[in-house]
């Protein structure tokens, strides 16, 4: 075994050597792809989920190159080619051998990356302009194997004279057919490297092509299983219930032009809109849906599967938000807030005066700035933003009517313990939102971020939790964001977790002891606002009755009604006013609860209403008062 590993460490030497002397009219260099493990080799036959996947994956290796913008052009509606374009640090000889003969062992988190120049060099877990680097073992760029079997990787770095152009063309996995007896490796293609001279020395980046998209990718973009279902439906009212409300419109050759003109593509935007505003178009319009066709608008059925690809990758990707940050929200939003302990017999404590969230949780880490400033990502002239907001949010018609945000940070003491066991420090900081709907309602749910970036998605079991509250957890959304910690309990793919693993398991528990705090806060919050709509219930059926008791009674609603206050000087201003004014400690001898007191106001007016009080003066209205509240609260006991 460690032959083979010599073996293959001297190949890749004698590559970056071949590369590095190649002249710029010299034939292609040939050589294999190799992987370091048998188990990574599987992904060359997709270990990824949906075709987003692979473009995240592609961003996300972008973003670790320190590049500030991102264009993908996807060839809508045909999709037969997609480019993805960026700007970042690009790769030399060295890195691009690095990356063919080592699939499965990113030099980024290692002293490899260091000495390549490609992330920091005191810090091997940071990019050279120091970001968090998202990507773990060096899989990101062959998740393109998804999408296709065949791509290009032309990449540059700044002041050389050179491009490299590998073409690469990947493998189907075998277990049998594609191991190399020389190296003792898979083989998981082949790639072409040639140089190719360039005149913009300053000039950086990276293009990734993919062609020859396979079938099942291109029907998936095209949404052509929805089209499929439409076209074999004979009722109208039917296909209304499974078209898309935007879509790039159904592109099959075997129906008539007149059934194609009819699902042409509708767009949630005009054709002069601004590409930077078409984001937030695209959310607009799904908030929008609760007033046009549907109660619980979701991604399924607002948008085909390329605009649903375009909302998962702008949720997925260290992106800003297309409101702003959760931990930004202030007095002047819409929500009550609240700070979650972590002292599970505590409950969560109202923050009364607040500027941001993010200043109520004391040092928390983010909003973080991007050293490199706004990270870019444009998708055939889309510039994405997270579609996450709490403006305009749609107002509940039950009795608590205030969305409610709850803040939250852990990080669990774990000095004395083995590392081996604890996994190493964890620290997290998030948010639990509250509100009658959640819209969409796929953001029902929980979404860890690691490294200001996820795949995976919201998730609605909130990691299981055990307390059977339906309503309430389908009422809320949340996000943890990761400081330090959980990214070894990220599985290969990035879109699920191990479990088992202590951080997973430290996270899960806090997590559940904050769903605690908010489902008990919002329960004591709604029994309190339906008391007060009882409460005011009652007053306005007590004036009802005095109202239809008496046609002379004016039917201005409280103006009639008389003042019981506390102090002498206050009655007598208000007396001088005109209004009529009782001393409250002269007509009840007791504590006297709202409804009750508002029994008595009416009693009051109707006495007045009949004229019962002419004459009298304001201390021998009172004892009659006082008479008939202690009749009123008399409940047998002296």
């Amino acid at each position: 075994m460690d032959e083979n590993k010599s073996n293959h460490e001297t190949l890749e030497v004698e590559l970056s050597v071949q590369i590095n002397e190649a002249g710029y009219d010299d034939e292609p260099i040939r050589t294999v792809l190799d992987t370091d493990e048998r188990v990574i080799a599987r992904i060359t036959d997709g270990i990824y989920r949906k075709p987003e996947s692979a473009l995240r994956e592609l961003i996300s290796n972008a973003y670790d190159a320190d590049a500030t913008r991102v264009t993908i052009q996807t060839d809508y509606p045909r999709f037969e080619k997609i480019t993805i374009r960026d700007n970042g640090i690009g790769m030399g000889a060295d890195a691009l051998a690095n990356m063919v003969k080592h699939i499965g062992g990113s030099a980024k988190r290692s002293d490899i990356g260091r000495e390549m120049g490609i992330t920091d060099p005191t810090n091997s877990d940071l990019t050279k302009s120091g970001r968090k680097i998202i990507g773990k073992i060096g899989i990101g760029l062959f998740s393109v194997a998804q999408l296709t079997q065949r791509f290009q990787i032309i990449t540059k770095e700044k002041n050389k004279d050179y491009r490299l152009v590998a073409d690469v063309l990947l493998n189907i996995y075998s277990e049998t057919e594609n191991d190399n007896p020389e190296t003792g490796h898979f083989e998981s293609g082949v790639v072409q490297i040639k140089k190719v001279r360039a005149l913009d020395i300053e000039s950086q980046g990276t293009d990734i092509i993919l062609m020859n998209l396979r079938p099942s990718a291109v029907d998936i973009l095209k949404s052509s299983d929805v089209w499929n279902k439409i076209a074999e439906i004979e009722n109208e009212t039917e296909k209304l219930q499974y078209t898309p409300s935007y879509h790039i419109g159904c592109y099959m050759p075997d129906e008539s032009e007149n059934w194609l003109e009819k699902h042409a593509m509708r767009l949630p935007w005009t054709e002069d809109e601004k590409d930077d505003s078409k984001i937030d178009k695209i959310y607009r319009a799904l908030l929008n849906e609760i007033n046009v066709s549907r109660s619980n608008p979701s991604l399924d059925n607002t948008f085909d599967n390329y605009f649903r690809m375009i909302w998962s990758l702008a949720l997925s990707t260290p992106l800003p938000y297309i409101h702003k940050h959760p931990f930004l929200l202030d007095g002047n939003d819409e929500p009550k807030y609240y700070k979650i302990s972590n002292n599970r017999k505590e409950m969560a404590e109202e923050i009364k005066d607040i500027s941001s969230g993010y200043k109520a949780l004391d040092d928390c880490m983010y909003p973080t700035d991007d050293p490199l400033g706004m990270f870019d990502v444009a998708i055939d002239d889309i510039h994405l933003k997270r579609p996450i907001a709490f403006d305009k949010q749609p107002i509940s018609k039950n009795s608590l009517k205030v969305p409610l945000m709850f803040y939250g940070k852990y990080s669990p003491k774990l000095d004395g313990h083995d590392i081996k066991m604890t996994g190493g420090e964890l620290e997290i900081e998030g948010y639990f939102y509250w509100n009658s709907k959640i819209l969409p309602i796929d953001h029902n749910g929980i979404l860890i971020r690691i490294n200001n970036a996820s795949g995976t998605m919201h998730e609605k079991s909130f990691m299981s939790y055990p307390v059977a509250e339906k309503t309430t957890l389908g009422q809320i959304t949340a996000e943890i964001f990761v400081v330090k910690g959980l990214d070894p309990a990220l599985n290969i793919d990035r879109e699920s977790f191990n479990y088992s693993h202590p951080h997973y398991q430290l996270l899960m528990k806090w997590v559940h002891n904050a769903l605690r705090q908010v489902t008990s806060k919002q329960k004591q919050l709604r029994s309190e606002a339906n008391k007060e709509i009882k409460h005011t219930e009652h007053i306005e059926t007590i004036k009802e009755i005095i109202s239809l008791s008496n046609e002379q009674i004016s039917e201005d609603s409280d103006s009639d009604f008389p003042e019981i206050l506390d102090t002498k000087d206050e009655i007598n201003t208000k007396r001088n006013e005109g209004a009529v004014c009782y001393v409250k400690s002269r007509i009840f001898t007791a504590e006297i609860d709202d409804i009750n007191e508002w029994k008595i106001k009416s009693i009051i007016r109707l006495l007045d209403s009949k004229s019962m009080f002419d004459g009298m003066s304001y201390e021998e209205q009172e004892e009659v008062i006082k008479k008939i509240t202690d009749i009123m609260i008399f409940n047998g006991k002296k």
